[in-house]
Order: structure tokens, then C-alpha cells, then sequence
């Protein structure tokens, strides 16, 4: 389903994984499972918005 999204996607799960620990200090294995579950939700948002075609 995301499959040609995924090289976006793995740069927007990065960025923002580093922007959330440094945020809030946390050690990232704390804040995986909640940052990766947030990511997913807005990279899905934000491809649906950017590419509708492809989310179908």
C-alpha cells in the first residue's frame, strides 16, 4: 500500500524521531513504540494529502 512511498516516509520516520528525543530527552527505546505509532499517523496524513492517487 505505501510502497512507493516508503523512501519519504523513512526520511519523515528519521527526522522526526530525532526531533521528539531531543525534545524530550528521552532515550529512544522509551519513545519508539509512541513515536513510531505518531510518525505513522501523520506520514499517512500528510501522503494522503501530497499524493491522494497512490493511497487508494
Amino acid at each position: 500500500k505505501f510502497g512507493s512511498l516508503k523512501p519519504f516516509q523513512s526520511y519523515l520516520l528519521l527526522q522526526s524521531n530525532s526531533f521528539i528525543s531531543t525534545l524530550y530527552c528521552m532515550p529512544k527505546r522509551d519513545m519508539s513504540q509512541f513515536v513510531y505509532q505518531l510518525n505513522f499517523e501523520v506520514a499517512t496524513k500528510l501522503c494522503q494529502h501530497l499524493v491522494p492517487s497512490v493511497i487508494e
